[in-house]
């Protein structure tokens, strides 16, 4: 799966509002290129965020997944950002992922929210 070139967010993963959560997703062998067109650098390859104190975020895992911005003039701030909070766990990814280009760094993110598997 290639997600590139958006105006925003490549990949918004954000719960707001809800009475449940969003739980095992897997990511694998995806491309999340180039996005925040609309704003350089105001959004990231990747968000996941719980907005309030409603849902939850677990189980999500990136295999294999490429965040990269390659373009002359970068416009993804982050590769990979991840709010820090008790409703978010489980966010993994794997020695396979790589990070490059990206006008801040690869991530934001708190080892207790993401581990390398």
């Amino acid at each position: 799966m290639t997600i590139s070139k958006n105006k925003s967010r490549g990949i918004s993963l954000v719960t707001s509002g809800q009475a449940q959560g969003v739980e095992k997703i897997v990511f694998e062998n995806s491309l999340i290129a180039n996005n925040s067109q609309g704003q350089p650098g105001a959004a990231d390859g990747v968000r996941i965020d719980t907005w309030d104190s409603t849902g939850f975020i677990r189980d999500v895992k990136f295999l294999n997944c490429r965040f990269i911005d390659d373009q002359a003039q970068k416009t993804q701030g982050y590769g990979l950002t991840i709010a820090t909070n008790s409703r978010i766990s489980g966010v993994a990814y794997n020695s396979g992922c790589s990070f490059t280009g990206n006008i801040y760094g690869n991530m934001v993110a708190d080892s207790l929210t993401l581990q390398r598997i």
